[in-house]
């Protein structure tokens, strides 16, 4: 396509609540792995998701940012596909790793380790 660059032709998924074209078929399990994981609903690796950083958000936390997607208005715009290149395809299948468990709140008396939370 003209004007696709490396590592490919990127758009943005409609996070809306919208239940055809956006996330709101989805239950808060399944948005909360691909905030926290990297994948979708249909096992696919996100590209341009930190989930890296947001892997160590805890549960409370991210079932805030699920809480707060649902209430977005829906939009029905349907997501326009993106096109990965080659090798960034391949590696980035590699990228997603699953939780290895429930992730805590952090200790809100600490400020040091609250602070390195927030900010990470």
């Amino acid at each position: 396509m003209a004007g696709d660059t490396m590592p490919g032709r990127i758009c943005p998924s409609n996070i809306t609540p919208d239940r055809e074209h956006g996330i709101g078929a989805w239950t808060d399990g399944e948005i909360m792995r691909v905030i926290r994981e990297g994948v979708t609903r249909d096992g696919r690796a996100t590209f341009l998701m930190p989930f890296v950083d947001y892997a160590a958000m805890s549960d409370e936390d991210t079932g805030s940012v699920v809480v707060y997607l649902r209430t977005l208005r829906p939009s029905s715009a349907p997501d326009e596909p993106s096109r990965i290149d080659f090798p960034i395809n391949i590696v980035m299948k590699f990228l997603p790793k699953p939780l290895d468990g429930p992730v805590p709140e952090p200790n809100h008396s600490d400020p040091v380790a609250y602070g390195r939370y927030l900010t990470t």
